[in-house]
């Protein structure tokens, strides 16, 4: 609670909104009644920057596709997943209830 009101004093908002972890979100799932049956995680934070800020117009749609291809096969390996996941912005449940 004091490092949201510590960082919204820095801008207009009341308070800080932060993402939710893996395991909150796993959580709720179960809470709810859902399984999940796949989870994968993208957008990696230094590349999407890049993807955003640096390259060129022309070459938007060409990074996009290699990048979606990269991100696939990184979360195919455990190890990327285990230990890196604080590196992706974004996160992709399959649920089923149960």
């Amino acid at each position: 609670m004091i490092i949201r009101k510590i960082l919204a004093s820095f801008g207009k908002e009341r308070f800080y909104v932060r993402p939710l972890y893996e395991s909150e979100m796993t959580n709720i799932f179960e809470k709810v009644g859902f399984k999940i049956r796949d989870k994968r995680f993208y957008n990696i934070h230094p590349l999407k920057y890049i993807h955003n800020h640096l390259v060129s117009l022309m070459n938007k749609n060409k990074i996009i596709m290699l990048w979606k291809e990269l991100e696939e096969e990184l979360g195919k390996d455990p190890t990327v997943i285990d230990k890196g996941r604080q590196y992706f912005l974004t996160m992709y449940f399959e649920v089923q209830r149960v």
